[in-house]
C-alpha cells in the first residue's frame, strides 16, 4: 500500500471520527491500532515506509500509533 493511500485512509478515518463526534472540531480521543504478527510482510513494509515519519505527521499527532501483537 502506498504512502498516499495510507494518508487518504487515515484522513477518511479522522473525518469519520469527527462526524461521529457530532461534526464538530471538539477533542476526540483517537489512536491508530496496528495488529502485528511475526513475519507479516505488510507490518514490515509499514515499519520501513510509513512508521519512521508517522509520529511526526499531522495524522500521527492526532491519532498516535498503538501496536497490538498477535500470536
Amino acid at each position: 500500500m502506498s504512502r498516499a493511500r495510507i494518508a487518504v485512509l487515515l484522513a477518511v478515518l479522522m473525518t469519520i471520527m469527527s462526524v461521529v463526534a457530532g461534526g464538530t472540531t471538539a477533542a476526540v480521543a483517537a489512536e491508530l491500532v496496528m495488529f502485528e504478527s511475526p513475519g507479516c510482510p505488510w507490518c514490515a513494509r509499514w515499519h520501513a515506509e510509513v512508521g519512521p515519519g508517522y509520529g511526526r505527521s499531522d495524522e500521527g499527532k492526532r491519532a498516535p500509533l498503538r501496536i497490538a501483537q498477535l500470536a
